[in-house]
């Protein structure tokens, strides 16, 4: 019984930590798109400017 609950507990903790992780992961991702999307409208304006 008291296994069983260990075993539960370990699952648990284990869902939360991937999903932790994947909440990382998603944020990372935003960022670097945020980054992506702000260096090419830098480049466009400077296209812009250029012209």
């Amino acid at each position: 019984m008291l296994n069983q609950h260990f075993v539960l507990m370990l699952n648990q903790h284990l869902f939360n930590v991937k999903s932790t992780f994947m909440s990382i992961h998603n944020i990372r991702l935003m960022l670097n798109q945020h980054f992506v999307d702000t260096q090419h409208s830098f480049n466009v304006k400077s296209t812009f400017c250029c012209i």
